[in-house]
């Protein structure tokens, strides 16, 4: 009897908070919301489809500047180089942080003054009622009527959303059946397909991105990997309507005063990560194979000093705070392009951690590592990463766990050949300029608007 008693007490508690989260005001707007995308989907758009002769891009980027993270600077790109090519361009992003660091705000700078950014409530906690998957169902439909209550007036040609957060694919399907333009939904990772934990699966993942893909137009993927791995998973999915467009780098970022040596002091060895410390891009093994060539070679640890840039997960942290050579170790925050750009010059070796996770993908650091000329450590072996390393002989690839070859490799780095197809490495990076990329996807654009 007991146990019935205390079963009914607490569903009696959990429903009573959940009422008790209704009535506050996200809740409620969430349920005023919900009416309302229902109500637009029902009368549907007004809205008259002139043909202006100028191409119009409505594009869902949550992540979005003066907010840092990996995932804004592609974005970024697309939109300075759409407004650059007489484009006109609303973003529909996420709220602006609370606190913007020097990065954010240079990176926000780089931004035409004749693109619309709207920014999107961002709700503290997500309805239980509502459809979960990554991101949010809230923000994609708030996302979707803040775009209809700017887009009425001049609806888009082209409704284009670059993921993760997935919410943006849901905001974008739902605009681009509106205005009966094209959809493009770009996958800067993978979604339900992911080996990271950062995509935040829900009930109505699996099924949203089978809907979205059904409706794109266009596919846009960062790797062939990803491209082949997809429509490997999604029978349905027509390979003619799939396109890679890599990731890569910004020129305008390079100091025009950028010292071309590294530094002098040749008894000391610089080893440099440049990028975010994430969850899935933890430094825990790299640092226990790090910790064993050090015990074994006390020279090496007087030469030797290890700086992390970036931002840093508390998981990550944690990590570094274990790691029992504290001394060699120089944490540095986020800071603007051209001080990281010279910082990658100033080293000696910039370190990439490549775990199996990374096996379809090319992080963006590695394309700014590449153009610094200074050699890239590959810290594990195979995938995108290894194969593009070896390719353009940028560098070491060290296995995992073995500390001995890790050692002899960094006392060694000076001695790299960087002149060594140093040709083929210039043209590489000559292709993957974010200037060439943006125009070759917003060539992918007009070729849509043509068909």
């Amino acid at each position: 009897m007991f146990k019935i008693t205390e079963r009914l007490r607490l569903k009696y508690w959990r429903a009573r908070s959940r009422i008790r989260n209704i009535r506050c005001p996200y809740a409620l707007r969430a349920a005023k919301r919900y009416v309302e995308l229902h109500l637009s989907l029902l009368i549907g758009s007004s809205a008259e489809k002139t043909n202006t002769g100028e191409p119009r891009l409505a594009l869902f980027a949550w992540l979005f500047p003066p907010l840092i993270s990996g995932g804004v600077y592609r974005p970024t790109a697309l939109v300075r180089y759409a407004a650059m090519a007489d484009w006109k361009v609303n973003v529909i992003a996420g709220p602006t942080p609370y606190k913007s660091s020097a990065a954010g705000i240079y990176l926000l700078g780089q931004i035409p003054s004749s693109v619309t950014i709207t920014r999107v409530l961002e709700y503290p906690s997500r309805p239980f009622w509502l459809p979960r998957l990554d991101g949010g169902f809230i923000h994609g439909v708030e996302g979707y009527l803040q775009a209809i209550a700017l887009l009425d007036s001049a609806p888009p040609t082209v409704v284009m959303a670059s993921g993760p957060p997935f919410h943006n694919f849901v905001a974008a399907y739902l605009t681009a059946r509106r205005y009966g333009a094209r959809l493009v939904l770009e996958y800067r990772d993978e979604w339900t397909q992911t080996p990271f934990d950062f995509v935040k699966w829900g009930n109505n993942d699996q099924r949203w991105e089978e809907r979205c893909l059904r409706q794109a137009d266009l596919v846009i993927f960062t790797t062939e990997s990803q491209r082949q791995h997809l429509i490997r998973y999604y029978s349905f999915l027509d390979d003619g309507k799939c396109a890679v467009v890599p990731n890569g780098w910004e020129p305008a970022d390079v100091p025009l005063r950028l010292s071309n040596s590294h530094p002098k002091d040749e008894s000391r060895i610089v080893l440099t990560f440049a990028g975010n410390l994430g969850d899935h891009t933890l430094p825990g093994p790299f640092l226990d194979t790090l910790q064993d060539a050090l015990v074994a070679s006390p020279e090496l640890r007087q030469r030797l000093r290890l700086q992390f840039f970036g931002q840093k997960s508390e998981c990550a942290l944690e990590q570094v705070k274990r790691f029992r050579f504290q001394e060699i170790l120089e944490l540095i925050d986020v800071v603007p392009k051209p001080e990281a750009f010279q910082a990658m010059r100033d080293a000696n070796a910039l370190l990439i951690l490549n775990t199996p996770s990374f096996e379809r993908y090319m992080p963006g650091k590695l394309y700014e590592y590449l153009a610094s000329g200074t050699p890239v450590l590959v810290y594990g072996i195979g995938g995108e990463i290894d194969h593009t390393v070896t390719e353009l002989d940028a560098g070491p690839i060290i296995p995992e766990n073995n500390a001995e070859l890790l050692r002899h490799t960094i006392v060694n780095i000076s001695s790299w050949d960087m002149q060594a197809k140093r040709d083929k490495r210039d043209a590489w990076l000559a292709r993957h300029t974010r200037k060439h990329l943006s125009r070759e996807l917003l060539g992918h654009l007009n070729n849509l608007i043509r068909a």
